[in-house]
């Protein structure tokens, strides 16, 4: 990528600005060229990415003015969601065979509840028609992991990731 406004800066006679390089070309119009981008610092930068089912998300996208969701972990997530505060971009991203972000939102909260009280919070939101069809997907998740099966359906923790403002972008894309 071009420093332009180092250029420009270098042109009006002030200095460059940091990580801007001399391009070795000296025919090249622009005599400064930004070698890397500088990373984003601070946590208002920080970046969650969870990744989906596939129907969790073509539920979703599917549905009319959805504020909030509830991205949830099968696991239960481990009681917390790493060093993200409210308001932060979360992303969603499909698993394989997709493998693509397919939108985002806001970190909103994290708490870990049994699923049925999930069901009964959240309801659609949670990515499913009925407390069933999302039970099912959990478990199935579950069964991989190989984490324990409570006897009892519905009656284990899950983690809800509370997503504000969700936007899904189009399967097109």
């Amino acid at each position: 990528m071009q420093c332009l406004s180092t250029a420009l800066q270098e042109h009006h006679g002030t200095r460059r600005l940091p990580g801007c390089h001399r391009n070795p070309n000296p025919t090249h119009p622009l005599r400064y060229t930004r070698i890397t981008p500088r990373p984003p610092r601070g946590p208002a930068h920080a970046r969650l990415i969870g990744n989906t089912d596939y129907d969790w998300y073509r539920f979703l996208a599917a549905q009319p003015d959805v504020d909030e969701v509830n991205f949830w972990q099968p696991s239960g997530g481990g009681g917390r969601v790493g060093a993200v505060s409210p308001g932060e971009p979360f992303f969603f991203r499909l698993k394989s065979p997709h493998n693509a972000i397919a939108g985002f939102g806001y970190f909103a909260s994290y708490s870990a509840l049994p699923a049925w009280l999930a069901w009964e919070s959240f309801g659609r939101t949670n990515g499913a028609a009925d407390f069933d069809e999302m039970r099912a997907r959990i478990e199935r998740y579950r069964r991989r992991s190989g984490a324990a099966d409570s006897g009892r359906p519905g009656d284990y923790a899950i983690g809800c990731i509370m997503v504000a403002s969700p936007v899904f972008f189009p399967q097109e894309l």
